[in-house]
């Protein structure tokens, strides 16, 4: 046998890379599209999509693993929202959690307040009860002062009023103990030469004798008659004589 060489024609793959529409493609060229590889079954292949099944041979698909990569990065994308919702949700808990112990310490103080507040309250309470106490008894010990009866009285009284006096006169009471009240009546029982007042005080109406009943409230055992008399002025004498006051006739 003659021995030579002999063409056997294209016995491998020829990479292309990517598929263009306008290129030429012979025989076992293959071309890479986004996620699958073809083959070129004829020379003189241009123009004709890579699906087109007469001219091209589809020898690796990748389609469905891009679904998947796809799938799988939307779950992903998914994932880190949830993520990030979750990081989040975390914060907030975590903030709440902060205003949670800020109100739990604020309402530890103030219940610390309010029960300084509630002993501050017993305190003064008890001061107020106290001061009751106390004032009850000055009440009484004021009342017991008010209601204190005297043992003695002392009436001093003008027997006789000139009916040209211009002093205001007066029945006057002292009573013993002196810390008694002096609270009197002054009850007319004859005569209406003079007239007296609640409080003693002598109003004169006229000439004549008036008698009146001097009676303490407080111990009416005590009560005393005084007799009053009022005339007409008088000259009034010096041995025997006018007595002159500034070269006038002193009348009293």
């Amino acid at each position: 046998m003659a021995e030579g060489n002999k063409i056997l024609g294209k016995v491998a793959f020829v990479d292309k890379g990517a598929y263009n529409a306008g290129a030429r493609y012979d025989l076992f060229n293959f071309v890479t599209t986004e996620d699958s590889c073809y083959l070129s079954l004829k020379d003189g292949n241009t123009g004709h999509l890579v699906t087109d099944t007469d001219w091209w041979k589809c020898i690796a698909n990748g389609k469905q693993a891009t679904e998947a990569a796809k799938k799988a990065l939307a779950e992903a994308t998914r994932a880190g929202n949830a993520a990030d919702n979750l990081y989040g949700a975390a914060q907030s808990a975590n903030e709440a959690a902060v205003r949670a112990g800020n109100a739990a310490n604020d309402a530890d103080t103030a219940k610390t307040e309010a029960r300084q507040a509630a002993e501050r309250a017993d305190t003064i309470t008890g001061e107020a009860s106290r001061k009751i106490v106390e004032m009850d008894a000055l009440s009484k010990a004021v009342a017991g002062y008010i209601n204190a009866a005297p043992v003695r009285m002392l009436v001093s009284v003008p027997v006789s009023i000139s009916t040209k006096n211009k002093v205001r006169q007066k029945i006057g009471i002292t009573f013993f103990p002196s810390y008694c009240l002096k609270n009197a009546l002054y009850q007319k029982i004859s005569g209406s030469s003079v007239d007296a007042d609640p409080s003693g005080n002598l109003t004169v109406n006229g000439t004549g004798k008036s008698s009146f009943h001097v009676i303490p409230t407080q111990n009416t055992e005590l009560w005393q008659k005084v007799d009053i008399t009022v005339r007409t002025p008088l000259i009034r004498l010096s041995n025997g004589k006018m007595r002159l006051n500034g070269g006038k006739i002193r009348i009293v």
